[in-house]
């Protein structure tokens, strides 16, 4: 916080202007929290329009001192502003809790030669304080190693870019299990019913996008295999640090202490989650390809209209029920040093946008995409050396 000036907190506001009329003036202030505008001339402020004044105009119209078109239509040139002193962009903070404990609600603000940058009052710096423990945005992931977790810039837990690369290969090869489990499951089907379920498996539709309800057979692997792996996922340390993770994000972004008390009794679900971009595919795969009808447009309609009803609802029951469990207390103390670590960088540290690919690597997709790369890579070369049937 020390390192904020008074041009980093400021709001942008669009100013009015000399030739605006008091009409003009008294709808902009309706609509912004300040009670006060800035009049500009030339990029530099020239007074501010203050609902003070406003309150007068309005008492000379009630009591029939001047007529109502005449002051409506009046411009603020000929006698509404009141002068200011706007403060300096490049001021600290103090200087503008000392300029605005005197009485004004609001005061705007000019950059280095004088020109309008925009308003600042004391919620504004009331906000800064209370915010300066905690970055403006938090997200994380959940790895083996524990709960990691980013600003976009700062990152802090989980051993960085190992963890996220554990979580690559251990999704990867979860994956591979459960293809492997639900072919095996076939096996057992086919076994049990004497239906020869590969061989329709091995028969191609006549068309994908044509399918019928004959050609259900060759979404039954990768259903099942879904269902494997989100029930791995649950029952896997993943789910717990995940948890927490999300846990952790809730009780940061409240304002709570981080406490395992407090940390434990936030919701596991969270709706910035990427489950919630799972469940759009879900629902895509279920509606869009699935579906046993024969017409694609409506096969592809069904699919629009059941995301833009169930994607967020899905979302969050994706995360209670698959890819978040109850969190241990080990794995709760695991997102409370993440979140504390990554909190003490923050506060070191004056916050700074993140670039495009800054915020890419710090959210940890080219690890994670890396690690399960190597890990099916490395799976696929065990497989075939030892003969062991991957695909079904």
């Amino acid at each position: 916080m020390e390192g904020l000036r008074i041009g980093d907190v400021a709001r942008p506001l669009p100013p009015l202007a000399l030739d605006d009329t008091v009409a003009r003036a008294a709808e902009h202030l309706r609509s912004v929290p300040f009670g006060v505008l800035p009049v500009v001339e030339n990029g530099r402020v020239v007074g501010v329009v203050s609902l003070e004044a406003l309150a007068d105009a309005t008492r000379a119209v009630l009591q029939g001192i001047a007529p109502a078109e005449e002051i409506r239509l009046a411009p603020l040139r000929d006698g509404l502003l009141s002068p200011v002193e706007p403060l300096r962009g490049d001021g600290s903070l103090h200087e503008a809790a000392r300029a605005l404990h005197g009485g004004a609600r609001a005061l705007p603000v000019v950059d280095g030669g004088g020109r309008y940058l925009g308003v600042l009052n004391q919620a504004d710096l009331a906000g800064v304080v209370c915010r300066a423990e905690r970055p403006p945005t938090i997200g994380g992931m959940a790895t083996p190693l524990g709960v990691y977790l980013t600003t976009g810039t700062l990152s802090a837990g989980a051993r960085g870019s190992p963890g996220l690369i554990l979580t690559g290969a251990a999704m990867a090869a979860g994956f591979l299990v459960a293809w492997v489990l639900a072919g095996y499951l076939m096996l057992g089907l086919e076994r049990a019913t004497g239906i020869p379920l590969r061989a329709a498996l091995a028969s191609p539709p006549v068309g994908f996008w044509n399918l019928n309800p004959y050609d259900i057979w060759q979404h039954l692997p990768p259903l099942f295999a879904g269902v494997i792996f989100a029930a791995l996922l649950r029952l896997s340390p993943l789910a717990g640090f995940h948890a927490a993770e999300h846990q952790v994000v809730h009780a940061v972004e409240q304002d709570r202490p981080l406490t395992p008390e407090q940390v434990a009794r936030m919701p596991r679900a969270h709706p910035r989650c990427g489950t919630r971009l799972v469940a759009v595919v879900v629902l895509i795969a279920l509606f869009g390809v699935v579906l046993p009808v024969s017409d694609p447009t409506a096969r592809t309609v069904a699919a629009v209209i059941a995301v833009l009803i169930w994607w967020r609802k899905l979302g969050m029951r994706l995360q209670d029920w698959v890819t978040t469990r109850p969190a241990t207390p080990g794995q709760i103390r695991s997102a409370i040093d993440a979140a504390d670590a990554l909190l003490a960088k923050h506060r070191s540290l004056p916050y700074r946008r993140p670039t495009f690919w800054r915020r890419i690597w710090h959210m940890g997709l080219p690890q994670v995409l890396a690690g399960g790369s190597l890990a099916q890579a490395l799976l696929i070369e065990l497989a075939g050396r030892y003969h062991l049937p991957l695909y079904w």
